[in-house]
């Protein structure tokens, strides 16, 4: 044990200093990464989309969402998810102007 008290303080803080460095450099896995399951709670759903609960809740009840249901529990699959996201995506007008160009061609409608 040390006599004085400074030399003790300073060794905790050496210690704790250690310890932040070291969990900086060799993180924990998160609980997110250490679960195998594919499938998400609502809390996990928002966090993915980046939404508050209530508005997930709202979309659920809208059916607006892909979602499982068992019992009272709501699931979700984040790569139904991702691809739901992906199918709200907006055209960009060129590709608009792509898509339409055959069309208006084939009408007579430019060349």
């Amino acid at each position: 044990m040390h006599s004085n008290p400074f030399e003790e303080i300073n060794d905790r803080l050496s210690r704790i200093e250690q310890e932040l460095i070291r969990q900086r450099t060799n993180p924990a896995p998160s609980s997110a990464q250490t679960s195998e399951s594919p499938f998400l709670t609502v809390a996990q759903a928002a966090d993915f989309l980046n939404l508050a609960p209530q508005t997930i809740y709202g979309l659920i009840s809208r059916k607006q969402i892909p979602c499982f249901k068992r019992q009272k529990r709501v699931y979700f699959s984040k790569e139904t998810l991702t691809n739901w996201l992906q199918s709200g995506r907006l055209k960009t007008t060129e590709e608009i102007e792509a898509e339409s160009h055959p069309i208006l061609v084939k009408k007579g409608g430019t060349k």
